[in-house]
């Protein structure tokens, strides 16, 4: 009985809320999620790859067909959640993980995306709770909001966002702002770390 005991399957994997609560987990067919678990079961914790894994394989630990995966796998391209590469008769694939971004009211303000390495998961979610945005993360859809205030005349509320942001991030977003001439520079006040230049 004990020797059973070590054989018994422990690995596990992430499935993010952030995934779930998405529009695009609502537009997927059971059989699209299940090509996706199948799928995320292989991924090795170091590289974040996943396979190499044959059509047929996947097909026959889902339950479906392999026309069902062959419809399946493009899906979850398009929707920016996997990408492969062919290697033989296989593929090896990498998931492309998609965490919401909230402000401290709870309203959903931008969306970071990051290739899924499952070591890298802890601290790459640390990073992101501490304002820093490690260099294999994107930022994407980030939202502002701009108020049309007269001719010519456009205020931007976005102080309280830059407060939260890591200053590189900061920087690079004022930069992005200053050449679409959206603020003027020298008008915007911006925030510094260092307690003796603000």
């Amino acid at each position: 009985m004990q020797g059973e005991l070590f054989k018994a399957e422990t690995g596990w994997f992430h499935v993010f809320r952030s995934l779930v609560n998405s529009d695009a987990f609502a537009s997927m067919d059971g059989k699209t999620v299940k090509v996706y678990l199948v799928i995320k079961t292989q991924t090795n914790i170091d590289t974040g790859l996943a396979g190499p894994i044959e059509y047929e394989t996947i097909a026959a630990r889902a339950g479906i067909s392999v026309s069902s995966v062959k419809r399946a796998i493009p899906q979850l391209e398009s929707l920016g959640y996997v990408s492969r590469s062919p290697c033989g008769r296989s593929y090896v694939y990498r998931f492309q993980e998609k965490w919401r971004i909230h402000d401290e009211s709870g309203k959903h303000t931008a969306m970071a995306s990051w290739p899924y390495i499952p070591a890298l998961v802890k601290s790459t979610a640390d990073d992101l709770r501490a304002g820093r945005v490690p260099p294999n993360v994107h930022i994407e859809r980030l939202q502002l909001n701009i108020n049309h205030v007269g001719a010519g005349g456009v205020v931007i509320n976005v102080q309280d966002a830059l407060n939260q942001m890591h200053p590189n991030m900061r920087q690079k977003l004022i930069s992005l702002l200053e050449r679409a001439g959206a603020i003027d520079i020298g008008s915007y006040t911006q925030v510094s770390d260092d307690p003796d230049h603000g």
